[in-house]
């Protein structure tokens, strides 16, 4: 039987795993750090190397820059100013987004880097029960021109439509929380910097329920919408979108 007691292991359990994956972004011109906008990715082990995923509305900005767009990736000062240079996969009609990331700069970053077998190619279900973390640009302060704050927020939901290629999360308000542990759902109101956040499968969904031995990434947020406090949703495109070569489906 799944009591509150034992749910709320899993979901701490689940978050304490992922955690080590999910990696912050700022997006910005060169010259320009202060303006950066926020944004979330996660490093993912594919056939032929490692790859940055995230939205592709992320990505955009920078190779439309050239030369001057900069890619910070996680809290390490990487910066990556050659991303208009790389092979970047992104989808025609699907907001994802990859960048193939080098052994050296993955070393740099200091995240780790999701082994492929933890990508899910069979579809998401219904009722699935997931988790999301997330880096919500309101949490945002500067301290310096060169160094700034930046809040990680952690969200447990329930998958609540699933169509072809994308599906909607309705945030549970009871285990929303933030890195203090305190809750804060003000900042619900503005979800502006998850996008590209990996979305994680705990227990399975209908008709069998089963909990999973290890979270399986099964999405990324493309998209929040917010209406009142803790009254949102998120929608995420399928992790089988992304292909094993590392190109985006779609």
């Amino acid at each position: 039987m799944l009591t509150v007691e034992r749910l709320e292991g899993i979901v701490a359990n689940g978050l304490r795993d992922i955690a080590q994956y999910v990696l912050p972004l700022f997006v910005f011109a060169a010259g320009t750090s202060r303006q950066a906008q926020c944004a979330t990715g996660v490093m993912v082990e594919r056939e032929i190397g490692v790859f940055l995923v995230t939205a592709r509305h992320v990505i955009e900005p920078v190779l439309a820059l050239g030369e001057a767009g900069r890619l910070q990736v996680g809290r390490t000062p990487l910066v990556l100013r050659d991303v208009h240079q790389r092979a970047v996969s992104m989808g025609v009609e699907t907001d994802l987004a990859t960048v193939p990331i080098s052994g050296e700069e993955v070393s740099r970053i200091g995240g780790k880097v999701l082994a492929g077998h933890r990508v899910a190619t069979k579809d998401v279900l219904l009722h699935e029960y997931v988790v999301v973390i997330g880096f919500p640009g309101v949490t945002k302060e500067y301290v310096s021109d060169r160094m700034l704050t930046l809040t990680r927020n952690e969200w447990a939901a329930v998958v609540r439509t699933v169509e072809h290629d994308q599906f909607s999360l309705r945030i549970d308000p009871d285990t929303y929380e933030n890195e203090t542990n305190e809750p804060n759902p003000s900042e619900l109101l503005d979800l502006g910097g998850v996008s590209g956040a990996p979305v994680f499968s705990l227990i399975t969904g209908a008709p069998h329920m089963t909990i999973r031995p290890r979270a399986k990434l099964v999405g990324f947020v493309y998209e929040g919408l917010a209406w009142g406090t803790l009254e949102q949703k998120l929608f995420a495109l399928k992790a089988n979108v992304l292909l094993p070569d590392g190109t985006i489906e779609g």
